[in-house]
């Protein structure tokens, strides 16, 4: 609940998608980058110079914003190479060109987080291949400083928190729509909440404030503790 009052600081309680993304990484020594990835839109690929990310030879945010939007047919993997550049500025991380592979099952373009979804896939594909630990919050994190400084996205941390830590619920069960999600609490956390379709928000719920503040606390808990599995 919330949607783009996450861009202003609003917080928000997002539903994972059952889709996901996946990215493998190959490094190199040329300082080539090159990209294909395959999405329910079709296939894209792009090769980029590394090097024209970069002021003397350093990472620089500002530069590779205006590289990836003077260049709209590549604009796409500015979510990839910015998880790249972060990693280089913030975390010391080594790179020197490399092959990314991406296979999308979200869809692009439709709301529903697919940029997030890239560039929590590129940072852990970039940390296995590293060594990289980002405990915590951190991964989701950096991913936003992605989207914001290279991608140019002002979008909070909404997005990148569910792609991180979205998962099955207990045995396995994938909540997919609102009526999965208010039905799974129901059974699980016995809460009941109300789908928003009935009231023309499909994908949203709500709450009823019409009780004590004794009994919305208790509520509230429990829906805390069944999100967090």
């Amino acid at each position: 609940m919330g949607g783009f009052a996450d861009y202003s600081g609003s917080l928000v309680l997002q539903m994972p998608i059952r889709e996901h993304t996946n990215v493998s990484f190959r490094p190199a020594s040329d300082n080539r980058c090159s990209l294909i990835s395959e999405t329910t839109d079709g296939n894209l690929t792009t090769s980029v110079d590394f090097t024209q990310l970069l002021r003397n030879g350093r990472p620089d945010y500002a530069i590779a914003r205006e590289y990836f939007a003077s260049r709209k047919n590549q604009r796409w993997a500015a979510y990839v190479l910015g998880c790249v550049l972060v990693l280089m500025k913030e975390k010391g991380f080594a790179f020197s060109g490399g092959a990314f592979r991406i296979h999308s099952a979200v869809p692009p373009a439709k709301g529903v987080s697919s940029s997030a979804a890239l560039e929590v896939a590129t940072m852990r594909a970039l940390c296995q291949a590293s060594g990289i630990s980002l405990p915590g919050t951190e991964l989701a994190r950096l991913a936003q400083l992605a989207e914001n400084q290279v991608a140019g996205a002002p979008c909070g941390l909404m997005d990148q928190l569910s792609s991180c830590f979205g998962k099955p619920l207990a045995g396995g069960r994938v909540v997919s729509n609102a009526t999965d999600f208010c039905t799974a609490l129901l059974e699980q956390a016995h809460v009941a909440l109300v789908t928003g379709d009935a009231f023309g928000a499909p994908g949203y719920v709500r709450l009823s404030f019409a009780t004590g503040m004794d009994v919305i606390k208790t509520g509230l808990d429990r829906i805390e503790s069944f999100l967090a599995g």
